[in-house]
């Protein structure tokens, strides 16, 4: 007969513990049963003998165990696991409310890419181009999801049959073989690095996640050895176009009717003051100070200011990137954000060159602004296009540049006329008026170096007193080692 204990001797220390071999008996008895002496465990029936070896080899290989229940929580999982794609649709819903609309996109494409690594064979599989676009754009689209049509549902009724469970993971080949699928690219070749880079972030970040809900114990992703690719943050100077050269876009720009004369100052923008094409396109008429006419009493009318002091400035607020309708909470087009690489609220002023001046003066004058005040908008008064101001610009390359300039990266995408700095609109700045603080501090809102921050200053009244400063002599590769000090 098993020996059992007094209702009033005190429990031993061994007992009391949630994973000893007290918790581990109490563990593979059925609920209710009365507890047991360590010298009653050979009486206890063959069964509850395997499982409590069971325990102890988890206990001893380092398992995690419930507190409540005594059990590996592996034990727990087995009963409900959770499959990749379930995984996946969570890990979007749970990013979605707090993530911009274009890394909304990211973490898609990001999980898209990795999602063959995690899929078995089976009958009917659906095309691979159906399996990702299924993915991408309404599996993990937490407000497209439940608005997929009957095709897509049967496909993704396909893959949540066919997806490996999340466990799955714990063995480092499939680790290696989801991370080479979602840093590389369909044809086997690898993704360019800053692709690469960030795909690897979020499926780490996803991972980190899969160990909050209990469904993993360590970041598989973080445990392997990987080499991240090297992104070259030096300026391609084949991509930088000289002031003949802009000028000649921008009058090639000019010449395409109808949309091509409101472009101009557009583009210029970019070229002179280094704004993106997200901060030009949200710039509003109260965020540009131009300077006032002065009025020439012997002409008896107004005239602009001199070039020397016929400076202004822009006031940028806040971007509205190009994400699409399917990632933005309202279904606009353009996400409205913080400008980049800044808090909410912050602003950044960015003084103009006196030929963006004359510019942005005349297009206000011949244009006017959009209903809602934007300086910039497409022929009927809506928002501009991104669409339209691409195919300006590629009909301007062809006009204005020679076919082995149209052949190299020079100014290849409108993008490449602000950003980043020792690019276009930097070199510009630095042969202009402007001090290396000031196009520190507001080139595409780069962050000035330590040394430079003593010069800094986000005025065009600044920028005026740095003309003591023979700043045209100054070449792009002088900039960058400004930069690197």
């Amino acid at each position: 007969m098993a020996c059992r204990r007094r209702p009033d001797a005190v429990p031993p220390s061994w007992a009391e513990s949630p994973t000893t071999a007290g918790r581990l008996l109490e563990a593979v008895l059925p609920a209710g049963a009365e507890p047991i002496c360590r010298r009653s465990v050979s009486r206890v029936p063959a069964g509850h003998h395997s499982r409590r070896s069971a325990l102890l080899t988890a206990s001893r290989t380092g398992e995690a165990f419930s507190v409540p229940t005594g059990r590996p929580t592996a034990w727990e999982r087995s009963k409900a696991e959770t499959t990749w794609y379930d995984f996946a649709c969570r890990y979007v819903d749970m990013k979605w409310k707090r993530a911009s609309a274009k890394y909304r996109k990211d973490i898609a494409r990001a999980l898209t890419a990795a999602a063959p690594a995690m899929l078995a064979e089976g009958r009917g599989r659906p095309d691979d181009a159906a399996i990702r676009r299924a993915l991408l754009r309404y599996a993990f689209n937490t407000k497209q999801r439940d608005e997929a049509p009957a095709d897509v549902a049967e496909t993704l009724a396909w893959v949540a049959r066919h997806s490996a469970p999340v466990s799955a993971l714990t063995a480092a080949a499939t680790t290696r073989r989801i991370l080479d699928q979602a840093t590389g690219r369909l044809d086997g070749k690898n993704a360019a690095a800053s692709i690469a880079r960030r795909h690897r972030i979020i499926l780490a970040n996803a991972m980190d996640y899969a160990v909050e809900l209990g469904l993993l114990y360590a970041n598989p992703i973080r445990t392997l050895k990987w080499t991240a690719p090297k992104v070259s943050s030096q300026v391609d100077r084949r991509s930088v176009v000289n002031p003949i050269q802009a000028r000649a876009l921008l009058e090639a720009v000019r010449a395409q009717q109808p949309s091509g004369p409101r472009l101009v100052a557009f583009f210029a923008v970019m070229y002179y003051a280094g704004l993106r094409p997200e901060e030009a396109i949200s710039l509003r008429a109260e965020d540009v100070v131009l300077p006032s006419p002065i009025h020439n009493d012997e002409l008896r009318q107004s005239q602009d200011p001199p070039g020397d002091e016929d400076w202004g400035e822009l006031l940028l607020r806040h971007a509205t990137p190009d994400a699409g309708s399917d990632w933005t909470d309202d279904g606009a087009q353009r996400d409205r954000r913080q400008l980049r690489h800044r808090a909410e609220g912050d602003s950044r002023i960015v003084p103009t060159h006196p030929e963006l001046t004359g510019l942005l003066r005349h297009h206000l004058a011949q244009f006017g602004t959009a209903p809602d005040g934007r300086v910039f908008s497409g022929v009927r008064g809506a928002e501009l296009p991104t669409i339209t101001y691409r195919r300006a610009w590629i009909k301007a390359r062809q006009a204005a540049l020679t076919t082995t300039e149209q052949a190299s990266p020079l100014a290849r995408r409108p993008y490449m006329l602000a950003c980043p700095p020792g690019s276009t609109a930097a070199s510009t700045r630095l042969r202009s008026r402007s001090g290396p603080g000031t196009v520190s501090t507001s080139c595409c809102g780069s962050t000035p170096s330590v040394s430079w921050a003593r010069t800094s200053s986000p005025s065009a009244a600044s920028a005026k007193r740095c003309a003591r400063t023979d700043m045209r002599r100054l070449t792009i590769l002088d900039f960058g080692m400004y930069l690197a000090q």
